[in-house]
């Protein structure tokens, strides 16, 4: 039979192998060779026929030049194969395996042309398969090459299909684009990372911006990620209790994600193999030389090992590839979920979380993925090496192999111990960083009122608490892992050492120790050297990673609230009513056993204006919540008919212009903004803001005054085009004149809104006589309702409490002449931004930064770790000498003996250093990190306001959590992994070159090619790695914006949008992540191929001289250049990466350079009684809040002397607030002076001034901590001054003074939070009392008994106030009437009053206050 198929045997071994000519027979070359680019080609025609029959959606394409050149090459190949056919048969008999071998040789193209065609129709760009095919086809075509008779037609054929293969086909997608992308590349581009390398071109030459980066896969698409997730954890699950139940975090993301990470799983399982052939070639190399065999051979393995080591090194980097998709598919995945549960949490579980944990969780804890999930594979795949390392050591010494096994078992519950005591520093850690995160949050968003106050000190030394708790869980996980480090470290030499020592001591005479014995068993574990190193370290990361994942399931678990906050639920029965409360309890707790609001009954008709009214504390505010949604109903009925708009109690202003503030996502309509402006009394504020309406409002409106952020607020409501319209008391933040002009033109019964359904909560009472209906709301319940008529009739006993205060309509029959006299300045024009863009510096990462961190490590130290280093390697290499000179005895038990001793020594030697490089390494890196935080909180802390006015919290906090984040973990890791590179590699060329000289000769020409890679990366991955930190900031920015105006946008029905700009800002950030890190990849194929060369001219090297330096030596050699195939790998890459990631050292050090306050201290005496008097003097005194705005007090003078009160009003942005801050240096002057009791405040320290001060700001400011925290964080007072500032304020809560308060004061009223600013100011006691719209948040009793407490207290100290109610003011000894910076008229309030021709008069008529009482 074989005679009929073909002429010749298939194999013949004598033939293939035992020759010094070896070759295959011309029936192997035929048949059995061929068949596998048949199989391939067969497969890709199925799979691309599968594409075009299954996928929806396809974008077909029309003949491209390249699709065109591969037909024409496949028609001329088939051609070439028919011609050879036709000569060889013309030339003499033929048998099957010719008839078989032209066949398949025209098949292949023919398959090709189709495969082109149906690419086409799929519109597909490339085709892996046929790549793999035709490069098996050219390979092995090779040997018919040799062995046939050429015909001018074969060697056609052969070089057309080579061209298949080369740049001008195969190598180039079938479509050119115009921009790099990984989706539309070739397959060659695609498996060797070349997509990146325009990249790499570009930034080589310029500095690099977004745009400039290659498109990332389409599994990175932000939207369909967040879909699959959210799809994962909410299908396919049944209901329990009528709820529907969710997958765990862990659960969905394996169901969403685990596809992606069963690839890498698969990569990583073939990457472990072929890491355990390179040995088994090795070996085969030694062999040769020790047996003296032919020459060819060596060859040939040397070959071979090239061959091998350099598809393991594309496969290894693909393997990372693919996990690190995985990893950023599931941080996205979790990022935009925590985003949206922020949106939807209910408020019950929100107490549980504060902003900086879930911050935390956004920044820290899903970090955790990206650090370990690329390794997670390590879990299993280090016991798998292991088993293959015990079989491989088996087949060479025997039994003696599971020795070494022992020794791993051992090892195993080291591991488990390690990883339980790692758990328990992780979550110290984390609770730590929560806390500091936490706070640094609230101080970044109070620190106008730490300046105020003088709080800065205490503050700091409340976050150093937190991060000394932090850097000592740094120092005690160091520790950890160092044990755990040298633990595996140490373990290759201790198994050697084992392996060997039983293996001569089972039989002294047959076990003799050859080169083959010793290098081959040296080199698996150089192989298992890695995953023993990082085992332990991925144990302990996975249990930090299961940490994060428990906390952020945790948080999305909690429960949503029942009701969206806008959503409109129609009662067809009644659609005369627009909120309808029937018998209804509302809860902020979750199952409200004392509910907040209990036994509401109203029914608020379409069309109303209705009132709502009551002290501080009675539930005004949680009305307003019910019917949002944003309270747990108890019990009872509601019902809402139309969509909602919402005014906060304190405004919410986005950092957005004012324009896009009032729009809020509205289609811009010219008219109907017009009218909104000017019912909003806000067209004279926009012709004083530098570029109008299009001017750049700062975070949280930090560029507005109090009533100017209100009147946006309420403009936006305004705008949108609701039914029913909430206003929390918008007008207590106005002037009373400006109060009446919004009441009449907004919301008034003749206002823009009249349409509308309007629930005003309002503790401005002048206005109840036009409103439809009355709410008087008392202890969380209606306790009188009707017509202002109808209550005057009833003689409740709760409007008698707030009658007094209540307007009458002829005391405000007259308008006032607001503006009388007014005389705007000239805005100052530019082009009105205020935040700045954040920048990012250029080129290399500067010198200074580098030493700084350096002797923040003390330099000295870090020496001696050095030398722990170099110690520590040189040993390893005496060990191995130790090795190479037993390979050259005899087998005698004496000689034996004495180098098991040697290498005892050197193992325990190594392993002794090596403990104390890496202790060393991490207590230095922990006290640099120690050092840079705290340097960069003093300047934080020490910078002017007008620096947070400018700066997103975000921005700021990004340098405490991500920037900190890296320095603390990845700076220190990679320091540690460079370190041990360099010294290995100085160790590998001292022992390569002494042994093989000749082997510097290729040395220099690759150590130039190194050095031109890690100079061509590293500048474009500084400038991604700069670009990914910028793209980072606005994540946090955006989500602690939405955080604080959670409601607003609940509200409004705009979460959904908000989730939408968050993708957007998520997904720019994980293109910029993605390359980033793609570009290690790009780096390591070709510094690993480059590696590979390094071991082809070492192992020809060493074959070359290998009968002149023995088998000991040449197997040490090439087993020390194998080593060095991951060394300079990793050398460079985390060279690179620690440049890379250095850039958040830069960012750090960058605000070592922020403009600082003047000094804290004073220098000099100042007594400790000063302020005595209380006597204030501006003298010409004018400033400005940045150099580039006009001054807010020009040439102003004014005396106020000892115990005078005197009231400040003026129109909102007449520069009351800023006479408060000029006092305080919160500006300082551009001209003039001011003196307090004839001293000149410019040479006091700011700490010293302010702490003589006292002030109750226009926003009252809670911290997360107790209430003692919150009055003197200082310790500076007893507890019994405490209880008596508490008890005199009239502050009413629940809370004793160690009590816990959420942030921000939450749970507390407006009214009661500032009630605690004046317990604060009663503790203080100073002679110079500021009170800055202190009472505008409360209502009118409320008011009159803070000012009754503060005339007592502060009888005897100077008392500024200003104020909107005017009645407030007319009490005191003179009145400050400012306008447009200037001190338009000054007098007694009743000489004012009385003077028809005042602006004073005008006010005191609009506010119907026709007399002063005193």
């Amino acid at each position: 039979m074989m005679n009929y198929f073909c002429e010749d045997v298939l194999l013949d071994y004598n033939r293939t192998w035992n020759s010094t000519t070896p070759q295959f027979s011309s029936c192997m070359g035929r048949s059995v060779l061929i068949v596998p680019a048949f199989i391939i080609s067969l497969v890709s025609l199925l799979q691309n026929l599968y594409t075009i029959s299954t996928r929806k959606g396809l974008d077909p394409r029309s003949w491209s030049w390249i699709l065109l050149c591969r037909v024409i090459i496949a028609i001329s190949c088939v051609i070439c194969m028919i011609i050879q056919a036709r000569m060889e048969f013309l030339s003499g008999p033929l048998y099957l395996v010719d008839t078989f071998f032209f066949a398949v040789n025209i098949i292949i193209p023919v398959i090709s042309i189709i495969v082109q065609i149906l690419m086409k129709s799929s519109g597909s760009y490339t085709c892996p398969l046929q790549f793999f095919a035709w490069v098996l086809h050219v390979i092995l075509l090779i040997p018919e090459l040799i062995n046939l008779r050429l015909y001018p037609a074969f060697i056609a054929y052969y070089v057309l299909t080579c061209l298949m293969l080369i740049r001008e086909v195969q190598w180039i997608a079938n479509w050119s684009v115009g921009h790099a992308s990984e989706n539309t590349t070739s397959f060659p581009d695609f498996i060797t990372f070349s997509w990146l390398s325009s990249t790499f071109f570009k930034g080589y030459k310029k500095s690099l911006v977004i745009e400039d980066l290659p498109e990332p896969s389409n599994q990175l698409d932000t939207v369909q990620i967040a879909e699959k997730f959210n799809h994962a954890r909410t299908s396919d699950l049944e209901t329990k209790d009528g709820k529907k139940t969710e997958r765990t975090v862990l659960a969905a993301l394996v169901k969403s994600f685990g596809g992606t990470l069963f690839v890498s799983a698969v990569l990583r399982l073939v990457n472990d193999i072929l890491l355990y052939i390179t040995p088994l070639v090795f070996r085969q190399i030694v062999r040769v030389i020790e047996n003296h065999d032919m020459e060819w051979k060596g060859w040939f393995w040397v070959i071979l090992l090239f061959i091998t080591a350099t598809v393991q090194v594309t496969v290894s980097n693909h393997y990372f590839r693919s996990a690190f998709v995985a990893s950023f598919q599931m941080r996205t995945a979790l990022i935009t979920s925590i985003y949206k549960k922020s949106l939807t949490i209910s408020n019950s579980a929100r107490k549980d979380f504060t902003t900086g944990e879930i911050t935390n969780l956004m920044s820290v804890d899903t970090q955790r993925l990206m650090e370990v999930i690329p390794y997670v594979n390590a879990l299993w795949s280090g016991p798998f090496q292991f088993i293959l390392a015990i079989y491989f050591l088996f087949d060479l010494i025997g039994v003696s192999a599971l020795v070494g096994l022992a020794v791993f078992g051992v090892l195993i519950p080291v591991n488990i111990f390690g990883g339980r005591i790692g758990r328990k520093i992780q979550s110290g850690q984390m609770k730590a960083k929560d806390g500091r995160i936490l706070f640094m949050n609230e101080v970044l968003q109070g620190m106008k009122v730490l300046k105020l106050y003088a709080w800065e000190k205490p503050f700091m030394n409340k976050i150093n608490e937190f991060r000394d708790q932090e850097i000592d869980s740094l120092k005690k996980n160091g520790v950890l892992q160092a044990c755990l480090w040298i633990t595996y470290t140490a373990a290759p030499m201790v198994v050697t050492l084992a392996t060997f020592a039983t293996y001569v001591a089972i039989d002294p005479v047959n076990n003799t120790i050859t080169a083959e014995k010793i290098f081959g068993t040296v080199a698996i574990f150089n192989v298992v050297r890695i995953p023993m190193n990082q085992f332990p370290r991925i144990v302990m990361e996975t249990v930090k990673l299961m940490v994060s994942i428990n906390r952020i399931d945790r948080f999305l678990r909690c429960p949503d609230l029942e009701e969206q906050s806008s959503s409109a639920s129609t009662n067809p029965e009644d659609e005369s009513s627009a909120v309808k409360f029937k018998n209804a309890d509302y809860s902020w707790t979750e199952g409200g056993a004392n509910p907040t609001l209990h036994g509401i009954n109203v029914d608020i008709k379409k069309g109303e204006l209705i009132a709502v009214v009551g002290k501080i504390g009675s539930g005004k505010s949680s009305l307003l919540s019910s019917i949002l949604g944003e309270m747990q109903k108890v019990s009872g009925e509601k019902v809402v008919n139309g969509t909602i708009s919402y005014v906060a109690q304190q405004a919410w202003i986005q950092n957005l212009t004012l324009k896009d503030n009032i729009l809020f996502s509205s289609r811009y309509d010219e008219n109907r903004y017009q009218n909104v402006i000017n019912s909003c009394a806000l067209a004279s504020d926009l012709d004083i803001l530098p570029n109008h309406d299009l001017t750049e409002i700062g975070e949280n409106g930090v560029n507005l005054s109090g009533g100017q952020k209100q009147r946006v607020g309420l403009a936006r409501a305004a705008y949108n085009d609701s039914d029913i319209v909430l206003m929390d008391d918008p007008l207590s933040a106005v002037d009373a004149h400006v109060a009446k002009e919004i009441f009449d033109h907004l919301i008034g019964p003749n206002g823009m809104l009249k349409n509308r359904t309007r629930i005003l909560v309002t503790h401005n009472l002048g206005f109840l006589h036009q409103v439809d209906k009355i709410l008087i709301f008392d202890n969380g319940t209606i306790v009188d309702e009707g017509t202002l008529e109808q209550l005057q009739q009833g003689n409740s006993r709760y409007y008698a409490e707030i009658s007094e205060f209540i307007g009458q309509k002829e005391k405000e029959a007259e308008k006032s002449d607001e503006t009388k006299g007014s005389n705007p300045k000239k805005k100052k024009e530019n082009d009105g931004k205020l935040i700045k863009k954040e920048t990012s510096a250029e080129g290399r990462v500067d010198v200074k930064h580098y030493t700084y961190y350096l002797k923040s490590m003390n330099i000295w130290l870090f020496l001696l770790v050095l030398g722990y280093f170099m110690f520590s390697e040189a040993f390893k290499v005496a060990g191995n000498i130790v090795l190479a000179d037993w390979t050259g005895t005899v087998g005698e038990g004496e000689t034996n003996m004495k180098h098991l001793g040697y290498y005892t020594l050197m193992a325990f030697l190594c392993s002794i250093f090596g403990m104390a490089s890496q202790i060393g390494s991490n207590y230095r890196c922990a006290a640099a990190s120690e050092v840079l935080h705290a340097s960069m909180l003093d300047k934080t802390m020490h910078a002017p306001l007008v620096f947070f006015e400018t700066n997103p919290i975000g921005r700021i906090l990004n340098r405490f959590t991500s920037d900190m984040d890296i320095v603390d973990q990845k700076i220190a890791m990679q320091l540690r992994q460079f370190l041990s590179c360099v010294f290995m590699i100085l160790s590998t060329f001292s022992v390569v070159t002494y042994i093989t000289p000749m082997f510097l000769v290729p040395l220099a020409p690759i150590t130039i090619a190194y050095i031109f890679l890690q100079i061509y990366f590293t500048r474009t991955r500084r400038q991604v790695k700069r670009i990914e930190s910028v793209s980072k900031s606005p994540i946090f920015s955006h989500f602690t914006e939405s955080i604080t105006g959670a409601i607003t946008i609940r509200a409004f029905n705009q979460a959904d949008r908000f989730c939408r700009e968050s993708e957007e800002k998520i997904g720019k950030h994980l293109h910029c992540n993605y390359i980033s890190d793609m570009s290690n990849r790009w780096l390591s194929i070709r510094v690993e191929i480059l590696g590979n060369v390094i071991v082809l001219f070492a192992a020809l090297f060493a074959f070359y001289y290998g009968d002149t330096i023995g088998a000991g030596l040449a197997g040490l050699s090439i087993s020390y250049a194998m080593s060095l195939i991951d060394g300079f790998g990793w050398t460079i890459r985390t060279a690179g990466e620690l440049e890379s990631d250095s850039v958040a050292l830069e960012r750090i050090r960058e605000y070592e350079d922020l403009p600082q306050e003047k000094a804290w201290d004073t220098d000099g005496y100042l007594p400790d009684n000063w302020p005595d008097k209380g006597e204030i003097h501006f003298k010409s005194y004018s400033t400005k809040y940045r150099p580039e705005l006009p001054n807010v007090l020009e040439d102003f003078n004014l005396q106020v002397g000892a115990q005078e009160k005197v009231g400040i009003v003026g129109r909102t942005g007449a520069g009351k607030s800023s006479l408060s801050l000029a006092l305080f240096r919160i500006i300082e002057p551009s001209e003039g002076t001011i003196y307090i009791d004839d001293m000149d405040i410019s040479n006091i320290g700011l700490q010293d001034l302010r702490s003589r001060l006292t002030i109750i700001p226009q926003e009252p400011t809670l911290f997360s901590g107790t209430l003692r925290f919150n009055l003197d964080p200082g310790n500076a007072y007893s507890d019994e001054q405490i209880a008596w500032s508490i008890q005199t304020s009239g502050l009413s809560i629940k809370e004793g003074l160690d009590d816990h308060l959420s942030e921000g004061g939450l749970g507390l009223s407006l009214g009661q939070r500032q009630m605690v600013c004046l317990a604060r100011a009663l503790l203080r006691r100073s002679k110079i009392l500021i009170l800055d719209e202190a009472t505008a948040a409360v209502d009118s009793a409320t008011d009159k008994r803070i000012q009754d407490t503060i005339r007592e207290q502060f009888n005897s100290c100077s008392v500024l106030t200003i104020a909107h109610r005017l009645h407030t003011v007319t009490g005191g000894d003179r009145i400050l009437v400012l306008d447009t910076g200037k001190l338009a008229e000054q007098g007694h309030p009743a000489k004012l009053i009385q003077d028809t021709s005042s602006r004073f008069h005008q006010m005191a008529k609009a506010a119907g206050i026709t007399s002063v009482e005193n």
